[in-house]
């Protein structure tokens, strides 16, 4: 069966404005919206907007094809307990309508006593779980497999790699990019950091210096949402979004 999956992120950590229905739906609504243009409504009102979005698109474009969308909501937090889950699934359909599945991630604690009363079948996966370590270093494996090739790495930096991300997934996706970007050269042990933490400040070390791309930072953290490279430019007074494609 021919499936469409789209990761639609959103992210609150920090933010003061969480509670704002309309801000909660409009990152992943934009996003399908761009995709379905003419399921668009644009009289929606702003907290109705995500759930007749996704209904709109099951109905006339999943449903009628066989085909099935995943919507993956990541960056939750259970600060306090509870209230972001409860402000994005106030966003949804009550019932997930036919070809959409949901998947949430962050910080849930008890989150299924939110999501039993809404959603018939939920499956609970902690990934923090050490019974799923083995699952964890396999999935970074394979992404190291994977990039191994394109990458021209040795067996030796890939093995390396693998054990200090310890399962985690975005020290091996980040890891890889940063190895995308430079020399060959500089693609050995030497080069991995050991934790996600260490990595993160290597890679800031990378951009500090480099004043259009701490620019660029600036901006996404004031935003505090998703900004495609003609707003990030704008925002950076730049008339012509090709000089910032360039900086980057």
């Amino acid at each position: 069966m021919p499936r469409t999956i789209w990761r639609l992120p959103i992210s609150f950590a920090g933010s003061s404005d969480t509670a704002d229905p309309w801000r909660i739906a409009r990152s992943p609504a934009a996003q399908i919206e761009r995709r379905f243009p003419d399921l668009t409504d644009p009289f929606a009102r702003p907290e109705a907007r995500l759930a007749g979005l996704v209904s709109r698109v099951s109905a006339r474009a999943l449903a009628p094809q066989g085909r099935r969308m995943a919507l993956v909501i990541d960056g939750l937090d259970g600060r306090p307990p509870g209230n972001e889950l409860r402000e994005v699934l106030a966003c949804l359909p009550r019932s997930l309508p036919r070809g959409v599945r949901l998947v949430l991630a962050g910080s849930l604690p008890d989150a299924r006593r939110e999501i039993d009363g809404r959603y018939g079948q939920v499956t609970t996966i902690d990934l923090d779980d050490t019974q799923r370590g083995a699952d964890n270093d396999t999935t970074v494996r394979a992404l190291w497999i994977r990039e191994a090739q394109a990458l021209a790495l040795d067996a030796r930096v890939v093995e390396h790699a693998v054990h200090r991300a310890g399962g985690n997934l975005v020290h091996a996706a980040l890891l890889s990019r940063h190895f995308a970007c430079v020399p060959p050269s500089l693609h050995d042990t030497d080069a991995v950091p050991s934790a996600l933490q260490a990595l993160l400040a290597m890679l800031w070390q990378r951009v500090a210096g480099d004043r259009a791309a701490v620019r660029v930072l600036e901006i996404l953290c004031a935003a505090r949402e998703p900004l495609s490279l003609d707003q990030i430019g704008r925002a950076a007074g730049q008339c012509d979004p090709g000089e910032l494609r360039a900086e980057m």
